[in-house]
């Protein structure tokens, strides 16, 4: 299983008690999140590097319309990824291995992502 495979498979877990009608759709919803936020660092890291090597094919608007179709694509790639059978192999393997990651845990590794997309665009 991959990191966000058990990324998914945790907050799966603990919303599954209070919330078990969209528990899916939080899991889901958590992992593009953070695949987000990931992509968005390695795309101002690009536009960076790319303006310190004074290449302009990349603007900004390039830039930000290749993030919005890079958002659709993963949008459409983690709906199909992550419902029926793919979400039963997962809550199967995880199940094997009881290894539920906590609600801080999950948080902090959200706020880590976004905290260095800030830190990457104050550098732009």
């Amino acid at each position: 299983m991959s990191y966000f495979d058990q990324l998914y498979s945790s907050v799966y877990f603990l919303l599954k008690s209070s919330k078990s009608k969209s528990a899916r759709r939080f899991a889901r919803n958590y992992v593009l999140v953070l695949k987000t936020g990931l992509t968005l660092c390695i795309l101002l890291f690009f536009i960076k590097f790319l303006e310190e090597m004074h290449l302009k094919f990349l603007s900004s608007r390039n830039a930000w319309a290749i993030f919005l179709i890079i958002f659709i694509i993963m949008t459409f790639n983690n709906w199909m990824y992550y419902n029926g059978k793919r979400h039963s192999i997962i809550i199967s393997k995880s199940i094997n291995s009881l290894r539920v990651k906590s609600l801080i845990y999950l948080v902090f590794i959200q706020l880590l992502v976004y905290m260095f997309v800030v830190v990457l665009s104050r550098a732009i």
